[in-house]
């Protein structure tokens, strides 16, 4: 299709409502779900961590998972101050 203008391009051949409608619930859709996925990853990450706690208060926990703070996991980067 040729468009000789942006208005004949944004209107698509008479079909431009159906299509900028669906281009926009499209990325609605996306934007809400890479929301909801940071969501559920920080409370995974949040429920690792309050696992691994609550071990190393009953004494359970190993020296690679000693409360020195070496192994916390962290939404932003996996694993935080880990040795270099």
């Amino acid at each position: 299709m040729n468009w000789h203008s942006f208005g004949d391009f944004i209107a698509m051949g008479g079909y431009g409502r159906y299509v900028w409608g669906a281009v926009g619930v499209s990325v609605v859709v996306l934007a809400i779900e890479q929301i909801a996925l940071g969501r559920r990853r920080r409370a995974a990450i949040d429920a690792i961590n309050e696992r691994r706690d609550a071990r190393a208060d009953d004494g359970f926990a190993s020296d690679a998972l000693a409360d020195d703070g070496a192994t916390r996991f962290s939404a932003s980067a996996g694993l935080d101050g880990g040795a270099a």
